[in-house]
């Protein structure tokens, strides 16, 4: 399991990619050093070649996230973050060259993969003169590798009714929580924190960084869940995110197939409550668009939820997501609202006591909207966001925020970067209340009344 005190992570399909394959080169690379005839412990040289690699990894996620940090005007993060690693950083001028190996062989391997192919001889060349250690180019060998043998269709599981046949407890206790798949001491922390609660299910709004390969849905999902809970964790549910489709889908469906949980999508009931989980990580895949998160969902999912809703006479309707359907913090499409996905949904919505998604990496709740009593955004389980003196205000006019005590709720902040958090959702009968936690606090932040 990861022991990174940070984790870097983007909304780029490439560069999370990228960051997987990185990673895996790395691993599998520890394991020979480590596996050497040694004395009694590791050799200086074995160290020393550990080290390296480790710090080509800290090099490799640094440089992807200084570069979407400069594609948006900001300031890069080396300025301002922790390091990645407990390891004693390289000298500035190694440090830099590592970064810059790091880009030129990801440029690489990206036009490789996706083209154009008369910049490869270019690259080529721009990554052979800068003489970069044969790791970057064992990365490129398998990042290439690697699309060819997974970066096809999604094997999204169309028309299915997957309705499943485990009950919602009629006095349930659900854990929600989002973008928490990292393995980072936060995330095992916050894990630790829903345990006390005895839920009945575990409900991951989606995201298994950095791009949802088998490895990572094994080391940073459920190995986690295994290292907190034991052998016998509640029921769990994982949907489809963004990151969690960008390595092409294998290792969240293995993930699914694993909860026992049929498909991306899927409902469970009792006789007062119906709860859907959506499918929006599928659209929102594409290698070569890097700011999709104006998603859909298949046709056939939408009728398939619309035609429960409509058969449910006394449940009330509960909808989970990975993606909004509206912010009043990220422009969707250049707007407030996820028009698309209000069209498949709208005639619904009447009808939905609340919906919860992920995604921003922030905790959001909003006033009534387009239709929808409660939009709840529940994605601060894990990923570290970088805080400041103005907080986290609304930045898109014309999305209400729910105000208490005349503020938005806060998530706050400590040590520079916003806390995490979760919400626990407890059914008794027809009513139920929501608990929204921030890490490491006893007392909810804020609770309400279904």
């Amino acid at each position: 399991m990861s022991q990174r005190r940070n984790l870097v992570t983007v909304r780029d399909p490439r560069a999370s990619t990228w960051q997987s394959i990185v990673e895996k080169v790395a691993k599998k690379k520890k394991a020979m050093v480590a596996a050497r005839p040694a004395a009694a412990s590791l050799t200086g040289a074995q160290s020393q070649e550990l080290s390296k690699l480790e710090s080509f990894v800290d090099a490799c996620h640094a440089q992807v996230f200084e570069r979407a940090e400069a594609n948006q005007g900001r300031i890069p993060p080396t300025l301002r973050a922790a390091p990645v690693s407990a390891a004693a950083p390289p000298a500035p001028g190694v440090l830099e060259k590592t970064k810059r190996c790091s880009a030129l062989a990801a440029q690489l391997a990206w036009a490789k993969v996706f083209g154009p192919a008369d910049r490869l001889a270019q690259l080529q060349n721009a990554f052979d003169f800068n003489v970069c250690d044969p790791f970057w180019a064992d990365c490129v060998k398998e990042y290439e590798s690697y699309f060819k043998l997974h970066g096809k269709t999604i094997p999204y599981r169309a028309g299915l009714n997957n309705v499943l046949p485990w009950k919602l407890p009629a006095n349930a206790r659900i854990a929600i929580f989002g973008d928490w798949g990292t393995a980072t001491p936060d995330a095992v922390d916050l894990l630790q924190q829903i345990k006390g609660f005895q839920p009945d299910a575990l409900l991951h709004l989606g995201d298994v960084y950095y791009s949802g390969t088998l490895d990572e849905v094994q080391e940073r999902f459920q190995a986690v869940v295994t290292s907190v809970f034991g052998v016998a964790p509640p029921r769990r549910f994982s949907l489809s995110g963004n990151h969690d489709m960008y390595s092409g889908g294998a290792g969240y469906y293995s993930l699914a197939d694993q909860l026992q949980q049929g498909a991306s999508y899927f409902a469970v009931q009792n006789d007062d409550w119906l709860f859907i989980g959506m499918d929006t990580g599928k659209h929102d895949s594409n290698p070569l668009d890097v700011s999709s998160n104006d998603t859909l969902l298949e046709q056939t999912e939408a009728d398939w939820i619309n035609g429960l809703i409509a058969a449910s006479q006394n449940q009330k309707i509960v909808l989970f997501s990975h993606h909004p359907l509206f912010s009043a913090y990220e422009p969707i499409a250049g707007g407030g609202v996820n028009q698309v996905l209000l069209s498949q949904l709208s005639a619904s919505l009447d009808k939905v006591t609340a919906w919860f998604w992920g995604h921003e990496h922030r905790l959001g709740v909003y006033d009534e909207f387009q239709g929808l009593r409660r939009g709840r955004c529940l994605g601060h389980a894990a990923v570290p966001v970088f805080a400041d003196a103005a907080g986290d205000p609304p930045k898109l006019a014309g999305v209400p925020v729910l105000l208490v005590n005349g503020a938005p709720l806060d998530a706050g902040s400590a040590n520079g970067l916003f806390k995490h958090g979760f919400a626990i959702m407890e059914l008794a009968g027809k009513n139920a209340t929501v608990s929204y936690y921030r890490q490491g606090e006893a007392a909810p932040l804020w609770k309400e009344a279904f």
